[in-house]
């Protein structure tokens, strides 16, 4: 791996941290005043959503902090992404609220009109669809074959 390759690996995973202190501090403005206000059920509805939001804000405004361009590696980012917020959503679920791992998988079931998978996909998506909209996709050169 190159140097520029680690720089926007490390700058990707700073970012993400940036990402998931916004979110549990938005997931805290949940449980103690929308789920006040609304409802647990409803504000956890409304959560993903505004979560979303802000994931889409944050990654708007730092993605060209994160040298990334390509398409595929943009991907790669947001796949990181939501692996490491899958592990963190169950590690903090544990570790800090004492959820049983049946409650933590609970989240994830879009089924039963849990949101948060809807929640991964646009995390997912963010980084490429940021450099998209801001302009900062690399585009492939045609080859332009000989005659």
């Amino acid at each position: 791996m190159s140097g520029e390759d680690r720089t926007y690996w490390f700058r990707a995973l700073g970012l993400w941290m940036v990402l998931m202190l916004a979110e549990t501090l938005q997931g805290l403005w949940r449980v103690k005043v929308l789920a006040i206000w609304i409802g647990e059920a409803a504000a956890r509805e409304v959560s993903v959503f505004t979560g979303s939001l802000v994931i889409l804000m944050i990654t708007f405004a730092c993605i060209g902090w994160i040298s990334a361009r390509s398409t595929r590696t943009l991907l790669l980012v947001g796949l990181t992404w939501v692996a490491l917020t899958v592990v963190y959503e169950f590690v903090l679920g544990r570790s800090v609220f004492h959820q049983t791992w049946s409650d933590i998988a609970s989240d994830f079931d879009l089924l039963h009109g849990r949101f948060l998978p809807i929640g991964l996909l646009i995390l997912l998506f963010s980084p490429l669809l940021a450099a998209r909209v801001r302009g900062r996709i690399s585009r492939p050169q045609a080859i332009n074959p000989q005659v």
